[in-house]
């Protein structure tokens, strides 16, 4: 059996073809038309600015606040025995927040079998956070030849810590390692 195209047929897909092409061109104008800022109204203009003012503004006192801190960071380092202070203060506050701080108490253990992503750990450890917890300690064996390299080789080690631009003083570095 045969199958014939009637006339009709054709007309139909041409038509069908003209309306594709007369669609896409009406959606690329409209596009072209929204994103040219003289075919904006006038409250689509000001909502426009407001945002970008608000995220200038936002910007502009975080470089106040970098500044700020850029400032205090010299003047301790003028004293090397503040800033040792200031660095064990944040170190003991950071090793409470990251679980290398000695805690005593009642706690529990969960433990994670197979591949982990880091993003899943952190959604963990938020929920670890957000119950209330006071100190999570996160454990992995991967870590363990790092932490011992820099404890049997701490001069070494803080070495590193310098080159690497966490501190800028070797010294410094040397002197907060034990308390790491």
């Amino acid at each position: 059996m045969k199958k014939y195209i009637h006339g009709w047929h054709i007309y139909l897909a041409v038509t069908f073809v003209l309306l594709g092409i007369l669609i896409s061109t009406q959606i690329q104008t409209q596009h072209r038309l929204m994103s040219d800022l003289s075919m904006q109204t006038t409250s689509d203009l000001s909502i426009m600015l407001k945002n970008l003012t608000d995220k200038r503004w936002q910007l502009s006192e975080a470089i106040d606040e970098a500044e700020d801190n850029l400032i205090t960071y010299q003047n301790d380092y003028q004293n090397d025995a503040e800033l040792i202070d200031r660095i064990n203060n944040e170190l003991n506050r950071l090793q409470l927040i990251n679980g290398t701080a000695k805690v005593h108490g009642s706690g529990i253990q969960i433990t994670v079998s197979g591949n982990m992503l880091a993003s899943d750990l952190i959604v963990i450890l938020n929920e670890l956070w957000a119950a209330g917890a006071e100190a999570v300690k996160v454990f992995m064996e991967e870590h363990e030849e790092s932490a011992d390299f820099a404890n049997d080789h701490v001069e070494e080690a803080a070495g590193l810590v310098a080159a690497a631009g966490i501190l800028e003083k070797a010294p410094v570095a040397q002197k907060a390692m034990p308390y790491c």
